[in-house]
C-alpha cells in the first residue's frame, strides 16, 4: 500500500528512510529475517524507481541504498571474501531454519572465523558439535591472528630460541674475588669513589667560606668515603637506617660504638650533606639534555659493573621497582600499588633464581634532543634491557605492562623466549579466551601458532588471566591437589618475583637516609644492590652460605680499617677512643698509647703559672699533658671507672 501511494519523489524518499528504520530494529533485534526484509523492500524499490514516472535522479540514490545493504551484511557475517550470491543463498537458508537458539550462537561464537556464522542449528549442543568439526583455530578480535585448537607435533627437533647456550656465574675479574669487601669493589670500583671525592671537595670548597673554622669544612678523601658508606651499611644492618644520627652515638649504651669511634656527629652531617656525583658548575648545561646529569656518570658505571662481573641463569625478570622520594623530583612517579607510592621508578633485570641485577634503567619521562633521548615505550624498554643476554636462548618472563605479541616476535628474532601475562585489551586475543560466563573454575583454553602459546586460566569464578609463552608450545595441565594449573601459570608463578625478591632484600638492609636531593636517593638504592650482588658472587665463588647480614658486616668493618688506622695517628686522640678504635681492629699494630718503660722528660706543668716553672714527668693518662702533683689526683683503677659512669650519668 506505501508503494502504491508513492507518487511523488518525497514519498519515495519517506519510505526509503522508514524500510531503513525496519532494518536497524531487524538488527538491534538479533534476527536473520532483517537481510530478508532489507533486500525485498531494497528490490522492490529498485524496480519502481526503474519503472516509474518520478524524478529520474532516486535511481542513484536507490542503487546507493542497495549497496549499503550488501556491504553492511557482508560486515556483519565478517565474510569479506564471500560473492553477493552467496550473501543472498545464505540468507534464505538461514530465514527458513532460524530458531531462538541461532541469536545465541552468534552471540557465543563471535570470536570464530566466518564459518561459524554460515550455518543455523536449533540445540546449543549440535553448535558445540559442528564448531569442533568445522573450526580448528580462533581468529582474534583484529581478525588478523588465527590460534590453532590442536597443540602442534611433539616429534620435531628443539627450537633454536629454545636452546640455552649461555653460562651462569661470575666472570671476568669476578671470578677470583674471595673477600666480601673485594667482591663488593667490583662495582663500587675506584672510578665511582674518584668521582665522589672530586666532586664532594669541589662543592666543599664552595661552601667553605661559611664556616668560621675551615676544619670544620676539610677535604674528604677517599678512605673517608669509604668509611661513610661503611657506616651507611652498619646502619642499615641495625635497621637504624631512619633512626636520627643522635642516636647512633648516645654513650648510654643504645649507641652503635663503630659511630663515634671513626668519625664525629658533626662531621658525618657534614659529609651526608655535601655527598656530591657530578659536577655542580657545568650541570646547568648537561640538564638541558640529561634529566639524569647529577648521578649519570655513577649511575651507568655502576650498571656496566653489574653488566660485566656476571652471566645470568636461563630464566630472568623484567619489573619496576619504586625508590622512595617525596622532595622535589622532575620525574618522581606515584604508584598507588607500590608500598611508597611515591618515589622514582626504575626498570631492572634480575635473575629469577639468584635475584642478582644486572640491568636498569630510571624512568625520566620525555627527554630532551641528545645522545640520552630514548624511546620509552615497554617494548623498547624490554629490548636495551636485555641487549647483553641476545642470543643466548634465555626467557625473560614479565608482566603485562610490558608483553605484547610484537615484543615476542621481536624476542625470538633475538633467540630470547618470553612468557607472560596479556592485557585483555590487545586485539590479537580471540574473544573466547577474555569472557568467563560460561567456563568452569581451574578451566584452560589453549590456542597456538608455529612459535607461541596462549592460555587462558579460570582461577576463580568469573576471573581468568590470560598468559603469552614462546618457551612452552604444547598445553600440559599439572594436578596440584584437586586444582589442575596449566604448566605455562605455574612457569611464571615461578619466575614472575625475580625483581620484587631483590628489592625485598634492599629493604631488610635498606641504607637509605631521609633526604631531600633525589641523586642521593638513587645513590642508596644502588649502595643497596651492590651488596645484593656482592653475596651472589660471594656465595657462588666460596661455596658459603651464610646470614647475608654477617656479609653486610664484614664489608662494613673492611671499609672502615683504613680510615681508623689512619685515625689513630691523630696525636690528639684521647685515650679512651684511642682504646675503642684498636678493638674494632683486628691487627691495631704496635699500641700507641703510652708506655711506662720510655724515659719521659720533664716539662712545665700545664696549669702552673710560667714564673714557678715547676717540671714533672707525670702525665695525664687521657689527654697526655703533663701534671704536677698539684694539679693531679691519683686514682686506682675501679675509683677511676666509677668516675668516668658518674660522667656519662651526669651528661
Amino acid at each position: 500500500l506505501f508503494w502504491q501511494n508513492a507518487k511523488t519523489s518525497t514519498a519515495v524518499i519517506f519510505y526509503s528512510f522508514l524500510e531503513m528504520a525496519v532494518g536497524y530494529f531487524c538488527q538491534l533485534a538479533r534476527s536473520y529475517l532483517r537481510l530478508v526484509l532489507s533486500s525485498c523492500l531494497s528490490y522492490i524499490l529498485l524496480i519502481y524507481s526503474i519503472f516509474s514516472q518520478t524524478v529520474q535522479s532516486l535511481t542513484l540514490i536507490l542503487w546507493l541504498r542497495a549497496f549499503y545493504l550488501i556491504v553492511n551484511e557482508m560486515s556483519i557475517t565478517g565474510s569479506d571474501n564471500d560473492s553477493f550470491l552467496d550473501i543472498l543463498n545464505d540468507s534464505l537458508e538461514e530465514s527458513d531454519i532460524g530458531s531462538a537458539s541461532d541469536s545465541d550462537y552468534v552471540e557465543k561464537s563471535d570470536h570464530d572465523s566466518s564459518s561459524e556464522f554460515s550455518g543455523t542449528l536449533s540445540s546449543d549442543s549440535e553448535t558445540e558439535e559442528v564448531i569442533h568439526k568445522s573450526s580448528d583455530s580462533w581468529i582474534g578480535r583484529d581478525r588478523v591472528y588465527s590460534w590453532n585448537k590442536e597443540e602442534p607435533s611433539k616429534n620435531v627437533r628443539t627450537r633454536a630460541h629454545n636452546i640455552y647456550s649461555g653460562k651462569q656465574g661470575p666472570r671476568s675479574a669476578a671470578r677470583h674475588a674471595k673477600t666480601p669487601c673485594e667482591i663488593w669493589s667490583l662495582f663500587m670500583t675506584k672510578d665511582i669513589i674518584d668521582a665522589i671525592v672530586l666532586n664532594t671537595n669541589i662543592y666543599i670548597g664552595n661552601i667553605r667560606t661559611k664556616y668560621v673554622r675551615e676544619r670544620s669544612a676539610k677535604d674528604t678523601n677517599e678512605n673517608e668515603i669509604k668509611a661513610l658508606l661503611g657506616l651507611l651499611l652498619l646502619a642499615g644492618v641495625f635497621q637504624s637506617n631512619r633512626l636520627n644520627l643522635c642516636d647512633l652515638y648516645n654513650t648510654d649504651g643504645t649507641g652503635v660504638e663503630n659511630f663515634p669511634s671513626t668519625m664525629s656527629l658533626q662531621r658525618l652531617r657534614f659529609l651526608l650533606r655535601c655527598l656530591r656525583f657530578d659536577d655542580h658548575a657545568t650541570r646547568a648545561e648537561r640538564k638541558r639534555q640529561d634529566k639524569l646529569a647529577a648521578i649519570r656518570m655513577v649511575f651507568d658505571t655502576f650498571v656496566r659493573n653489574c653488566t660485566e662481573n656476571y652471566m645470568h641463569s636461563a630464566h630472568v625478570t623484567i619489573d619496576e621497582v619504586l625508590v622512595s622520594f617525596k622532595g622535589r623530583c622532575p620525574f618522581r612517579m606515584y604508584i598507588p600499588s607500590k608500598a611508597a607510592k611515591y618515589g622514582i621508578k626504575i626498570f631492572e633485570l634480575s635473575d629469577s633464581e639468584t635475584y642478582y641485577v644486572s640491568k636498569m634503567e630510571v624512568y625520566v619521562g620525555k627527554q630532551n634532543e641528545g645522545p640520552h633521548q630514548v624511546d620509552t615505550s615497554p617494548a623498547a624498554v624490554v629490548k636495551r634491557l636485555c641487549s647483553a643476554i641476545v642470543g643466548t636462548g634465555r626467557n625473560i618472563t614479565m608482566d603485562n605492562w610490558f608483553m605484547s605479541y610484537s615484543l615476542v616476535e621481536d624476542l625470538l628474532k633475538e633467540k630470547l623466549t618470553a612468557v607472560g601475562t596479556m592485557r585483555k585489551n590487545k586485539r590479537q586475543i580471540p574473544a573466547a579466551f577474555i569472557g568467563t560466563k560460561h567456563r568452569e573454575q581451574n578451566s584452560s583454553l589453549f590456542g597456538y601458532q608455529k612459535n607461541m602459546t596462549l592460555v587462558s586460566y579460570v582461577p576463580k569464578k568469573n576471573k581468568n588471566v590470560i598468559l603469552l609463552s614462546s618457551m612452552h608450545h604444547d598445553g600440559s595441565i599439572v594436578s596440584i591437589g584437586q586444582r589442575e594449573k596449566p604448566e605455562i601459570v605455574l612457569f611464571y608463578n615461578k619466575t614472575k618475583s625475580g625483581v620484587d625478591h631483590a628489592d625485598q632484600l634492599a629493604q631488610c638492609y635498606n641504607t637509605a637516609r631521609k633526604s631531600r636531593r633525589w641523586p642521593l636517593a638513587i645513590f642508596f638504592h644502588l649502595l643497596n644492590v651492590s651488596v645484593i650482588n656482592a653475596s651472589v658472587i660471594h656465595q657462588h665463588n666460596t661455596g658459603e652460605s651464610g646470614k647475608r647480614k654477617n656479609f653486610i658486616k664484614n664489608i662494613a668493618f673492611e671499609l672502615l680499617q683504613p680510615y681508623l688506622r689512619s685515625r689513630l695517628e691523630c696525636k690528639t686522640l684521647t685515650k679512651k677512643l684511642r682504646l675503642q678504635i684498636e678493638t674494632h681492629l683486628p691487627d691495631p699494630g704496635p699500641s700507641t698509647t703510652q708506655d711506662t718503660n720510655i724515659q719521659i722528660k720533664k716539662k712545665r706543668c700545664k696549669f702552673c703559672p710560667r714564673k714557678e716553672d715547676r717540671k714533672t714527668k707525670t702525665i695525664c693518662s687521657e689527654c697526655t699533658s703533663h701534671i704536677c702533683s698539684l694539679h693531679s689526683k691519683i686514682l686506682c683503677i675501679d675509683c677511676a671507672a666509677k668516675t668516668a659512669e658518674e660522667v656519662v650519668t651526669d651528661d
